[in-house]
């Protein structure tokens, strides 16, 4: 199955909706989120431009979408483990391993968080959540990204969370392992983010159809000639982090896509970037909160084998 690309004007009667609303009544095989998200990555134009995803239509407006193949497959419950950071009644926040896919899709209908999740917290699947494929889900990490997230446990907790995200009072901190030496105690990068022209399953520093990003980090160490950052995305573009530290010549380590693989004796095979914390306002409670998951053995280890060469050659 492949994408197609459709193109629609809108009607008198339709104007003043929001764009994601008036397309999900025109496409019903596709859900609101994913609408939104097609929105936000440049699938979705309005008279040829990117807009936002609060953007109210107008007569006569031209909308063109990319539309992705309807995926009829329906997550199921998974007896896979999960590392549970915390639970209550609104919020389960968890420390996702890498190698994990956040929720079903095209090539991975199985062994994703989703899964795993409606096994854990059946009540998941009671009808709250309109997209069982994507139940209780605020945001997610990339596959070889590991570390903290946060899901919702009802639509009330989801919306209230998806709000903070939106408006970006969220605290969002991740580890990275970058090639270089990156001198500056910390940084701030600010480029627009957009799908790669020549390959749109990969994102880009670019001028066309994009949208601004900006990265912030601090050295926490320098490692011979390697660079331990905690980066803070202010903003959420897909794979934001990993093109940004890449675009300034420092790219995470192990990450084949935007820059390249580990030293081989490493026996490293993911890209070594980690979401160290994650605050935000609880729904319930009203009281900010903040959560951490420790640092994966993978990007452990490697720190204590750099440090220790640091160490021999100081010595030597």
């Amino acid at each position: 199955m492949v994408s197609e690309m459709k193109k629609i004007v809108v009607h008198k009667r339709e104007k003043g909706k929001r764009l994601d609303l008036y397309l999900s009544s025109s496409f019903p095989g596709h859900s609101r989120n994913s609408l939104q998200k097609m929105i936000v990555e440049g699938d979705i134009l309005v008279n040829g431009q990117i807009v936002p995803r609060h953007y109210k239509v107008k007569e006569k407006d031209v909308v063109t979408i990319n539309l992705p193949p309807v995926k009829p497959h329906r997550a199921f419950p998974e007896k896979i483990p999960l590392d549970i950071i915390y639970e209550d009644e609104s919020v389960i926040v968890l420390n996702k391993p890498a190698g994990m896919v956040a929720h079903p899709a095209c090539g991975n209908y199985s062994g994703t968080l989703v899964n795993a999740l409606l096994y854990h917290f059946p009540s998941l699947a009671s009808g709250e959540f309109p997209d069982i494929n994507r139940v209780g889900l605020v945001h997610r990490l990339d596959k070889d990204t590991s570390g903290v997230m946060v899901v919702a446990k009802n639509s009330t907790s989801l919306s209230h969370l998806a709000k903070q995200f939106e408006d970006k009072k969220v605290e969002k901190v991740y580890v990275a392992l970058v090639f270089g030496r990156i001198t500056n105690p910390e940084g701030s990068i600010e480029a627009p983010v957009g799908r790669k022209i020549t390959d749109r399953r990969k994102m880009a520093v670019t001028s066309i159809r994009s949208r601004q990003a900006i990265t912030r980090f601090r050295v926490r160490e320098i490692l011979g000639d390697f660079t331990l950052l905690d980066v803070s995305p202010k903003t959420g573009r897909t794979h934001q982090i990993r093109v940004h530290l890449a675009h300034i010549g420092h790219p995470v380590v192990g990450d084949v896509e935007y820059g390249r693989p580990a030293p081989k004796n490493w026996a490293v095979s993911r890209q070594l970037l980690h979401a160290y914390k994650l605050g935000f306002v609880h729904p319930a409670k009203k009281e900010w909160v903040e959560f951490t998951a420790p640092l994966p053995q993978e990007l452990k280890k490697a720190i204590a084998n750099l440090r220790k060469d640091m160490k021999i050659r100081q010595n030597g």
